[in-house]
């Protein structure tokens, strides 16, 4: 990721890409700090195009400001959105609703959670996406073709769950197609497709209903109900996967942070988000420091054109991160010696 003194000056460059990307989040709650450094690492990473945020709730006041604002080529712009599903389960039909309403042509579109940010260039996204539908292995992301879930997942969309009405029936689905087409497992925090790949949208979001019944319904983030299923988009997500026949590119889990090596796109798992860590006590008790919460904080508000806060405070817990890394560091020699 570039230095916090370039995230402003980016958007004052204009853009030098003929084609045009669209990246959409969802919020709601505290996530707004999350969506600020999301922007932040956007333009940092040179991203031009257009940034569309699906809201529910109160909105603060830099995003209204913000919204309609175009800096240079990239554009931020809210979308006020209203829906009974958990927003987990909203993703492909939010997609779909951004790629109808935008006006302006586009050639990529792509999706990524409000606890993730950006640090490569983006160039490097767009020939990613370019090459197939890019998506991110999971923490847990190996699932071998024969793997259970998998056949429980075919068991139900092929014919129906154990003959259940309800249950969604007639899916075809193809024999083994390699390791990165049936061999890894994917989270459902990023996605990136070409336009002409929309289908894959409406693939995800049928299959996300068609689950509805078995998981009690779309209002939780996981499943209430025995079922085949833990999260439903994620879970739906990896179905599409097995069943498009797009090609599919997979970045390894060290893209998101969940293991050592290059990072892509640092990605916060679990309640514990970053903005909500608190301050200097975590890093006292030396608990583990995680690559998303460092890269958080060098593209948190008050870093960049987006969001309120003080770049000072972000110093300052980039430094509360650092001294958490040496306590933990000191704890695990000092065991090993003892």
């Amino acid at each position: 990721m570039r230095p916090e003194s370039d995230l402003a000056m980016n958007l004052e460059t204009e853009p030098t890409g003929r084609d045009r990307t669209l990246v959409a989040t969802l919020c709601g709650g505290d996530y707004w700090d999350g969506v600020a450094a999301l922007a932040n690492s956007l333009a940092a990473a040179g991203f031009r195009g257009g940034f569309r945020v699906g809201c529910q709730g109160r909105v603060p006041e830099w995003a209204r400001r913000a919204d309609g604002r175009d800096a240079g080529g990239f554009t931020f712009s809210l979308i006020e959105i209203e829906t009974d599903y958990h927003l987990t389960h909203y993703k492909p039909e939010f997609l779909l609703r951004v790629a109808a309403e935008e006006v302006e042509p586009f050639e990529r579109l792509v999706y990524i959670d409000a606890d993730a940010v950006v640090a490569r260039p983006w160039a490097d996204f767009d020939a990613w996406i370019d090459r197939g539908i890019a998506v991110c292995e999971d923490v847990n992301g190996k699932m071998p073709f024969d793997a259970p879930r998998r056949e429980g997942w075919r068991r139900f969309f092929r014919s129906g769950e154990e003959g259940k009405a309800e249950s969604p029936g007639g899916y075809v689905f193809p024999g083994p197609m390699g390791e990165m087409k049936e061999g890894l497992y994917a989270n459902g925090g990023f996605l990136g497709l070409r336009r002409e790949r929309l289908g894959f949208l409406s693939l995800w979001r049928d299959l996300i209903d068609g689950a509805a019944p078995a998981v009690g319904g779309l209002r939780n983030w996981s499943s209430v109900a025995p079922s085949p299923f833990h999260i439903a988009d994620q879970d739906c997500l990896n179905v599409a996967l097995m069943l498009t026949e797009e090609p599919v590119e997979f970045a390894p889990a060290s893209a998101m942070g969940f293991c050592p090596g290059p990072l892509w796109l640092p990605h916060t798992l679990g309640p514990r988000k970053p903005w909500r860590r608190p301050f200097l006590w975590p890093s006292l008790l030396g608990r583990e420091v995680g690559a998303a919460a460092a890269a958080y904080w060098r593209a948190a508000p008050g870093c960049g054109p987006f969001g309120e806060g003080w770049r000072w405070w972000a110093a300052v817990r980039r430094l509360d991160l650092r001294i958490g890394r040496a306590v933990r560091a000191f704890r695990i020699g000092w065991g090993k010696s003892s």
